[in-house]
Protein backbone atom coordinates (compact mmCIF):
# COMPACT_ATOMS: atom_id res chain seq x y z
CA UNK A 1 0.00 0.00 0.00
CA UNK A 2 2.64 2.56 1.04
CA UNK A 3 6.25 2.27 -0.09
CA UNK A 4 8.89 4.84 0.86
CA UNK A 5 12.33 4.68 -0.78
CA UNK A 6 15.24 6.76 0.54
CA UNK A 7 13.11 9.80 1.39
CA UNK A 8 15.04 12.85 2.59
CA UNK A 9 14.21 16.48 3.23
CA UNK A 10 16.76 19.25 3.61
CA UNK A 11 15.59 22.78 4.37
CA UNK A 12 17.81 25.59 3.10
CA UNK A 13 17.69 29.35 3.22
CA UNK A 14 20.11 32.25 2.79
CA UNK A 15 21.42 32.03 6.36
CA UNK A 16 21.84 28.25 6.73
CA UNK A 17 23.60 25.79 4.42
CA UNK A 18 21.02 23.10 5.06
CA UNK A 19 19.07 21.54 7.89
CA UNK A 20 18.45 17.85 7.43
CA UNK A 21 14.93 17.12 8.69
CA UNK A 22 14.59 13.58 7.27
CA UNK A 23 17.51 11.45 6.11
CA UNK A 24 17.25 8.36 3.90
CA UNK A 25 13.94 6.99 5.24
CA UNK A 26 12.69 3.72 3.73
CA UNK A 27 9.79 1.47 4.78
CA UNK A 28 6.76 -0.40 3.43
CA UNK A 29 3.29 -0.97 4.82
CA UNK A 30 0.51 -3.29 3.71
CA UNK A 31 -3.19 -2.47 3.43
CA UNK A 32 -4.77 -2.37 6.89
CA UNK A 33 -1.43 -2.20 8.69
CA UNK A 34 -1.06 0.49 11.35
CA UNK A 35 2.34 2.01 12.00
CA UNK A 36 3.61 4.59 14.43
CA UNK A 37 6.36 7.13 13.92
CA UNK A 38 8.25 7.83 17.12
CA UNK A 39 11.03 10.27 17.85
CA UNK A 40 12.14 13.27 19.83
CA UNK A 41 11.09 16.82 18.94
CA UNK A 42 12.84 17.78 15.71
CA UNK A 43 13.35 14.18 14.59
CA UNK A 44 11.41 14.69 11.34
CA UNK A 45 8.06 13.04 12.14
CA UNK A 46 5.89 15.95 10.99
CA UNK A 47 8.09 16.60 7.97
CA UNK A 48 7.75 12.94 6.97
CA UNK A 49 3.97 13.08 7.27
CA UNK A 50 3.84 16.32 5.26
CA UNK A 51 5.89 14.71 2.49
CA UNK A 52 3.62 11.66 2.49
CA UNK A 53 0.57 13.93 2.35
CA UNK A 54 2.16 15.69 -0.68
CA UNK A 55 2.26 19.00 1.19
CA UNK A 56 6.09 19.09 1.00
CA UNK A 57 8.25 17.85 -1.85
CA UNK A 58 11.08 15.57 -0.73
CA UNK A 59 14.66 16.64 -1.46
CA UNK A 60 15.46 13.08 -2.53
CA UNK A 61 13.71 9.73 -2.68
CA UNK A 62 10.28 8.53 -3.74
CA UNK A 63 7.04 7.49 -2.09
CA UNK A 64 4.28 5.38 -3.64
CA UNK A 65 0.69 4.84 -2.53
CA UNK A 66 -0.88 1.78 -4.14
CA UNK A 67 1.83 1.95 -6.81
CA UNK A 68 1.19 5.64 -7.61
CA UNK A 69 4.14 8.02 -7.32
CA UNK A 70 2.93 10.37 -4.60
CA UNK A 71 4.68 13.46 -5.93
CA UNK A 72 4.25 13.00 -9.66
CA UNK A 73 0.52 12.30 -9.14
CA UNK A 74 -0.19 14.27 -5.98
CA UNK A 75 -3.79 15.13 -6.84
CA UNK A 76 -4.64 11.46 -7.36
CA UNK A 77 -3.02 10.60 -4.04
CA UNK A 78 -4.81 13.43 -2.19
CA UNK A 79 -8.14 12.06 -3.37
CA UNK A 80 -7.49 8.83 -1.47
CA UNK A 81 -5.89 10.03 1.77
CA UNK A 82 -6.81 12.23 4.69
CA UNK A 83 -4.29 14.45 6.43
CA UNK A 84 -4.87 17.09 9.08
CA UNK A 85 -1.88 18.91 10.48
CA UNK A 86 -2.41 20.54 13.83
CA UNK A 87 0.09 23.35 13.40
CA UNK A 88 -1.52 25.89 11.09
CA UNK A 89 -3.70 28.02 13.38
CA UNK A 90 -6.53 27.90 10.83
CA UNK A 91 -8.43 25.05 12.47
CA UNK A 92 -9.26 26.85 15.71
CA UNK A 93 -11.26 29.36 13.66
CA UNK A 94 -13.30 26.78 11.74
CA UNK A 95 -16.05 24.38 12.80
CA UNK A 96 -15.59 20.67 12.05
CA UNK A 97 -17.86 21.00 8.99
CA UNK A 98 -15.96 24.06 7.74
CA UNK A 99 -12.63 22.28 8.14
CA UNK A 100 -13.82 19.21 6.20
CA UNK A 101 -15.37 21.39 3.51
CA UNK A 102 -12.22 23.50 3.26
CA UNK A 103 -9.98 20.48 2.65
CA UNK A 104 -12.46 18.84 0.31
CA UNK A 105 -12.60 21.95 -1.86
CA UNK A 106 -8.83 22.46 -1.61
CA UNK A 107 -8.40 18.99 -3.10
CA UNK A 108 -10.92 19.50 -5.89
CA UNK A 109 -13.96 17.70 -4.48
CA UNK A 110 -17.26 19.14 -5.74
CA UNK A 111 -19.64 20.55 -3.12
CA UNK A 112 -22.28 17.86 -3.71
CA UNK A 113 -19.70 15.09 -3.26
CA UNK A 114 -18.43 16.74 -0.09
CA UNK A 115 -21.90 16.72 1.49
CA UNK A 116 -22.46 13.09 0.47
CA UNK A 117 -19.09 11.99 1.88
CA UNK A 118 -19.76 13.78 5.17
CA UNK A 119 -23.13 12.04 5.47
CA UNK A 120 -21.44 8.71 4.63
CA UNK A 121 -19.12 9.06 7.63
CA UNK A 122 -22.01 9.98 9.87
CA UNK A 123 -21.29 13.68 10.25
CA UNK A 124 -24.29 15.51 11.58
CA UNK A 125 -24.32 19.23 12.08
CA UNK A 126 -25.33 20.53 15.50
CA UNK A 127 -26.35 23.86 14.00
Amino acid sequence: MLKVNHLSKVFTDKTVDGVVAVKDLSFETEAGQIIGILGMNGAGKSTTLRMLATVLKPSTGKAFLNGVDMHQNSLEVRRSIGFLSGSTGLYKRLTARETMTYFARLNGMPETSTSLRMSDIGYQSLE
